[in-house]
């Protein structure tokens, strides 16, 4: 199964990131995976205000072979 299948009743997807594996998640996979996580809390908790946060930090930019990393 492809990372871009997101299942109506799941909202976590597992894939191996890399070039050599199932690459990356472009901009419409994450959308779509955030549409399926906003559709099921809204099924399961209609009368509920909810939240959704996405970090966005770049984790695979280039960087001096000498520069610290956290």
């Amino acid at each position: 199964m492809s990372h871009a299948d997101i299942s109506s009743r799941d909202a976590h997807i597992l894939f191996k990131a890399g070039k050599t594996c199932e690459g990356y998640f472009t901009n419409t996979e994450i959308l779509a995976q955030a549409n399926c996580a906003m559709d099921i809390i809204d099924r399961n908790y209609p009368c509920e205000d909810h939240d959704f946060f996405h970090d966005n930090a770049k984790t695979h930019t280039a960087c001096w072979p000498d520069a610290l990393t956290v």
